[in-house]
């Protein structure tokens, strides 16, 4: 069994995202391994349907973003507890999925846990999913999490996945497949 030692937890302070930071801490503490939250904050910004045409924000502006970015990831470090001292934040500009590739690499990264929007199909099309290109793409495991996770744990409620299974994989209570998955 391989060790893990890094954890990567690329972040948009979206739901999805949260949940994925969630359940990495998780993991972490169980391996004692550290968690690398990392913000990549894109230099385009693009017309809705139209990304043919692209401006690049002023330098100035785009240090600013980071720099907001960089103090809302901190927040998210715990400040007590074993975790406190085992997480590091990282924000960078750049091409998202490359930007996690290249973290990948950089942190020798052993998992990657990342938030997915479940966009559907036309959103998939239009816009592509950074998950989607990252479990295709890394050389490491990746965990991906859906947002909607986040939402049943502040009812207090179990996630599907961690509900008992009856046999035949299904959820002994409801008899619905677990919506997380594991990429390899």
């Amino acid at each position: 069994m391989t060790r893990i030692q890094n954890i990567l937890v690329p972040i948009d302070f979206g739901p999805a995202s949260r949940s994925a930071l969630r359940d990495a801490q998780l993991i972490a503490t169980r391996f004692k391994s550290r968690v690398h939250l990392l913000h990549v904050v894109a230099p385009y910004l693009f017309e809705a349907w139209d990304t043919a045409t692209a401006a690049m924000p002023p330098a100035d502006l785009l240090a600013r973003i980071e720099q907001n970015a960089r103090r809302r990831a901190q927040r998210l470090v715990p400040t007590t507890g074993p975790m406190a001292r085992r997480t590091t934040v990282t924000t960078t500009v750049g091409v998202v999925v490359d930007s996690i590739l290249d973290a990948i690499a950089a942190r020798h990264i052993d998992l990657v846990v990342m938030g997915t929007h479940g966009r559907g199909i036309v959103g998939q099309v239009v816009l592509g999913s950074v998950a989607q290109r990252i479990v295709q793409r890394s050389p490491v495991p990746v965990l991906t999490v859906h947002g909607s996770a986040a939402s049943t744990r502040l009812r207090g409620r179990q996630p599907r996945a961690q509900r008992p299974a009856a046999p035949g994989g299904r959820h002994a209570r409801d008899g619905h497949h677990s919506r997380r998955s594991a990429h390899a």
